[in-house]
């Protein structure tokens, strides 16, 4: 007896049950195909091709009956059978005229094809409305207008209130002053000026400086240097005081 290996010997085991499955399914093919067919599997397209009777009574509106014809239909639809196979009859039997409303063809319309939401249309905004600023700018300069008319009007009810000689004993006097010395912080007088009550100018002079002038404070001020030159004739010489 010739040796064997034992791959070689699971690989007839393998073989050798193969072949047994594979006659072991012909077998059964071959009984399958004797016995006879069975019709139960025709059922459903049988049913398919069955006339629905559906009874609509006396009772029901024409809106009632058509909600029925429709609901009829639409299930039909679902089940995949034919819609010109069911029948609608009253209850003596009697077939009804099968027309279809104009709201089975929209339902029909809305199950085969679904409808997009349409989305609300969009809130308009108002505009908003800013006042011009030149309308405001009037405004406020007329507001500060009025103020001012009436601080004059009282000023000058006050000041026609006062007698004349009163008047005459009361004057203004308003000194502009320089800097002297090193640092300029030293003032001294450079300007007199003296009105009456009524804005009359009784003096308004330069004054000559006799040090020397070191800051003008022309920003403060408004003297310059020619304003108190020696040659200036609307000068006067200052007698004294460097405080």
């Amino acid at each position: 007896m010739a040796w064997i290996s034992k791959k070689a010997k699971t690989l007839m085991r393998s073989r050798r049950r193969k072949m047994e499955k594979s006659e072991e399914a012909s077998k059964k093919r071959k009984l399958d195909t004797d016995e006879e067919p069975d019709t139960s599997k025709n059922w459903e397209v049988i049913q398919k091709d069955t006339v629905h009777t559906i009874t609509i009574p006396s009772t029901a509106t024409r809106t009632e009956a058509g909600k029925l014809r429709k609901d009829a239909r639409r299930a039909a639809r679902k089940e995949e059978r034919d819609e010109s196979l069911i029948k609608f009859v009253d209850k003596n039997d009697k077939p009804l005229a099968a027309i279809i409303s104009e709201s089975a063809k929209k339902t029909k319309a809305d199950d085969e094809q679904e409808v997009e939401p349409k989305e609300p249309p969009m809130k308009k905004r108002k505009k908003k409305t800013f006042p011009n600023i030149n309308e405001l700018l009037a405004v406020a300069v007329a507001a500060a207008a009025k103020e001012l008319q009436v601080e004059k009007d009282k000023r000058d009810a006050y000041e026609s209130s006062v007698p004349d000689e009163v008047k005459t004993s009361y004057v203004a006097l308003d000194c502009e002053m320089v800097g002297v010395g090193a640092d300029g912080k030293q003032s001294a007088l450079a300007r007199v000026s003296i009105t009456g009550w009524n804005d009359e100018i009784i003096l308004d002079t330069f004054v000559q400086v006799p040090d020397r002038v070191t800051d003008f404070r022309t920003h403060v001020s408004g003297v310059r240097a020619k304003d108190i030159k020696f040659t200036n004739h609307n000068t006067t010489i200052n007698p004294s005081i460097i405080r």
